[in-house]
């Protein structure tokens, strides 16, 4: 099943990877990646069709690319995840926007509504 999935997914991941990569959007990175994690497919069909296909080249060449394609996919992804608990935490005047309204960090308090904190101010 490896030849007709690569076949189609792999254009449309690069060419989606492609418009996020002009759009400078991190995500490309994770189509960019799903087609080379079909390496380490390719690698697994080849460990269990073929005796000591581990010591050849072609077993490490196919887990190498595997492994890249899997390292942009784990770097898109972690890159793309929102920073509230990254140096935005350390500020303690994050805003945010949402259905609810927009709620700031009190200091030591945690997150509370504008209401709140304009009556803390007074």
């Amino acid at each position: 099943m490896i030849g007709p999935q690569i076949l189609v997914i792999g254009p449309v991941a690069l060419l989606a990877g492609t418009v996020f990569a002009i759009r400078r959007s991190i995500l490309a990175l994770v189509f960019f990646g799903y087609p080379l994690t079909f390496g380490l497919a390719s690698a697994y069909i080849g460990c269990s069709e073929v005796t000591d296909y581990e010591h050849t080249s072609a077993f490490a060449v196919s887990m190498v690319i595997g492994f890249v394609g899997f390292g942009l996919i784990a770097t898109g992804l972690w890159k793309a995840m929102p920073r509230a608990a990254g140096a935005e935490a350390d500020d303690k005047r994050y805003t945010f926007a949402g259905n609810v309204g927009s709620v700031e960090w009190a200091e030591g308090r945690g997150p509370v509504r504008n209401e709140d904190m304009s009556q803390d101010m007074r």
